[in-house]
This record gives C-alpha cells, structure tokens and sequence, in this order.
C-alpha cells in the first residue's frame, strides 16, 4: 500500500501536536516559586535578649564565701564588683559614695609593706619604708583575730584609702574603703565597726 506523502506529513504532524498538547498539559500544574534565603557569612547574629536581676540592697551578714561572717553598717549598700571580690559596698559619705571590697588571697598574699605600698601608689603616694609603715598601724580586734588597719590620704589628688589586712597560715584578708581625702574621716568609724565583726565559721 503506497502512503501519500501529504496524508504522511499530516500524521506526523497530528502527532507532535498532540505530543505538545500533552507536554503544556502536564506543566500547567501549580507554578509555585520557593524562595530561600541563605544567611550571609558576615551576617551579624541576632542580639540575644536577657533581663538584668539587680541584686536587692543588703546590708546585714551576707554572702559568705569560704567560711566567713561579717557585719556591713546598715547605710553601706550592696554593689557590684570584680570576680575577685568577697563582699562589695557603695559608702555614702556627704554628697559621694566611696567603694568598699573585701578580698581573700591564699597564701600570705604578699607581705605587709608590699600591700600597703600597692595601696599607696593607687592614690599618688610614694613608697614608705617599712619601718614608717608599721609605726602609722593602728589595730582592731575581731573573732578572726587582729585586725591591722591603716589610714592614707594624699590631699594632692584628694584621694583617700582605709585598709585593714589580717595574715593567716594559709590565707590573707584585705578590706579596702577608696573615698575622697575630704569625706575619709566620716566613714572611719564604720570602716572600724565592719573589721571588728570579721570572723570565720
């Protein structure tokens, strides 16, 4: 049977017809387009929240690292401080606050004159000699034991420190009140109260 080249063409054309008819047919599905985004390398990340839990005002006995118990004056207040710190006030005192800290060292903590010295030189004061170091002492008793306390003022820089060091076998504690050389002599006597209170458990 001999096929007519024409009645040939028109069946190969029906066929790609139908064949493209078929093709849109099936792509004419939902056209949905997803979008992703990929963070970028230098993108910062996103800033994490948090809430600050203010430490209430604390006066009375208080936090009491390694076995210690003291007795802050009831207008001294709570405040933050270095790590290093076992017990941390503000100092109201006139018109300013000086900045109490008590600190725990193991060993000897160095020895007396090194630390007064170290004290000395935070507020423009040179070096004294041991001699005149030891005789400007003055002491308080505590149930931790004695209590050596010193007294530095420099009315250049009006700056002014209390100390109270006390020396143990395996331990040395450092008080410190930092307070303007105008207003020193208003918190003395609470600085006193606060190293006469000093005892372990």
């Amino acid at each position: 049977m001999v096929v007519c080249p024409y009645t040939k063409f028109m069946q190969i054309h029906k066929i790609t017809t139908l064949s493209l008819f078929f093709v849109a047919l099936l792509g004419c599905g939902n056209d949905e387009v997803r979008k992703y985004s990929a963070p970028s390398p230098n993108e910062p990340p996103p800033p994490h929240t948090h809430q600050n839990n203010p430490q209430p005002a604390e006066t009375e006995k208080q936090a009491r690292p390694a076995g210690f118990t003291w007795q802050a004056p009831s207008s001294w207040k709570v405040s933050e401080g270095s790590s290093m710190r076992m017990a941390s006030y503000a100092v109201p005192a006139g018109e300013e606050e000086g900045d109490f800290s008590l600190i725990q060292l193991g060993g000897h903590g160095g020895h007396l004159e090194a630390n007064i010295n170290r004290w000395r030189g935070q507020i423009g004061l040179a070096h004294e000699s041991a001699e005149n170091i030891k005789s400007a002492l003055d002491a308080v008793k505590a149930p931790l034991g004695e209590i050596l306390i010193c007294k530095l003022v420099n009315p250049e820089s009006s700056k002014a420190i209390l100390g109270g060091l006390i020396f143990k076998d395996s331990y040395a504690l450092f008080a410190k009140l930092t307070i303007s050389s105008q207003n020193v002599d208003l918190v003395k006597k609470d600085f006193y109260d606060f190293c006469a209170t000093l005892s372990a458990k």
